[in-house]
């Protein structure tokens, strides 16, 4: 889907098509989400502070997440794209893969099932949204992002090479900014440069796994299939305490760890969180929820970042919590490289997957040693 929370705005704000929309929050704080074409001309991006924006594009109307309205709009989306193919997989709110091979009797060409797909999305809905067809998933997905905005793009078998070789490296999904940089550093700046390192050189620089994915990536090779398998929607936990939670020092230790442990069942299941949230019920009873979107990640000390600020912002009413939740949602694949760490670029990270690594081989159990110093001392 093209700008699909800055475009599910627009439906309600018909006033402000063709002009600079940003998706994040208010103009004071918050983080980029979406925006519309016209704002991201002048630099604005997903991930980036709504005050950075607003410097860039000052001019930019800023509206308030609503993600139950893109949620209902993304249900329509995938509803009309599993009319056309059984083999459907969705890996965010606004993307999907679909494996068209045996149902060209049914729908006609990839193209024409493209055609058809972008026409119904556009009348039925008043979205729009950019198709890539190729012969495997990787393909398919860069064409996507090559076609976008409104736009439809075939790669085909014999084209993939030359399709590859004009772009950048920074258009291979999963290849971020600290790897182009490396790549950049040696003279690497396209992908048609990067076919002709060998895995023995790539592996030194980005060990076994990541030269693995670079060395195939840059020559086309996906064999991932399209799983029909449903994606996993959440992952949280929550804590209820005998003894409410009274400040801030028991709040964020209890946020630390629940962090930690969402993070590492993403890690787990090789998926990256888009939306942080905390649960928080107050000595009344009264249960409030507070969210916000981000850049992709499994880091448990980016998830405790974004938690602790929104338990901050909320506040400790009267007689405190008796009980504090942590969630991570809007799941997608780590597999289809959604950021920068994928390739262990995070100091943080490496540390984090150490953790898991001495956890699985004895089974202990590793805390932060924040949360050591705060037992020891309670």
């Amino acid at each position: 889907m093209d700008m699909f929370f800055a475009a599910v705005e627009l439906l309600d704000h018909p006033e402000l098509t063709g002009t600079p929309v940003i998706v994040g929050g208010n103009r004071e704080r918050g983080v980029v989400t979406s925006a519309t074409y016209e704002a991201r001309t002048r630099g604005v991006r997903a991930g980036i502070p709504i005050p950075q924006a607003i410097r860039l594009c000052p001019e930019a109307t800023v509206l308030p997440v609503r993600g139950h309205l893109y949620r209902q709009k993304s249900r329509q989306v995938m509803a009309l794209l599993s009319a056309y193919t059984p083999t459907i997989e969705i890996v965010s709110v606004d993307e999907a893969y679909l494996d068209v091979t045996t149902v060209h009797r049914l729908h006609g060409n990839p193209i024409q099932i493209a055609q058809k797909i972008r026409h119904q999305i556009h009348t039925q809905l008043s979205l729009t949204a950019s198709v890539g067809i190729g012969p495997n998933k990787l393909i398919a997905k860069i064409a996507s992002g090559s076609a976008k905005p409104n736009g439809l793009l075939l790669i085909p078998t014999n084209q993939v090479i030359p399709f590859l070789d004009q772009l950048p490296t920074k258009a291979i999904p999963g290849i971020g900014t600290a790897t182009c940089q490396i790549l950049a550093d040696t003279g690497i700046t396209t992908v048609k440069q990067l076919r002709q390192l060998d895995l023995k050189t790539l592996t030194k620089k980005f060990g076994e796994a990541a030269a693995k994915r670079l060395y195939e990536n840059a020559r086309g090779i996906d064999e991932r299939p399209v799983t029909t398998n449903s994606p996993e929607k959440s992952i949280s936990t929550e804590t209820t305490f005998t003894k409410n939670l009274t400040t801030t020092s028991q709040i964020n230790a209890t946020l630390l760890r629940q962090s930690h442990e969402c993070a590492a069942k993403l890690r787990q299941k090789t998926l990256l969180a888009h939306t942080i949230g905390i649960k928080l019920r107050t000595a009344n009873f009264r249960t409030a929820t507070r969210s916000r979107t981000v850049p992709a990640t499994d880091v448990a000390a980016e998830i405790y970042a974004v938690a602790r600020s929104l338990a901050a912002e909320y506040g400790i009413p009267e007689g405190g919590f008796r009980l504090v939740g942590t969630k991570v949602e809007g799941l997608v694949s780590k597999e289809d490289g959604f950021q920068a760490s994928l390739y262990g670029e995070s100091p943080r990270r490496n540390a984090e997957c150490a953790m898991d690594q001495v956890a699985g081989k004895f089974g202990a159990i590793l805390h932060p040693a924040t949360l050591l110093q705060r037992k020891s001392q309670s």
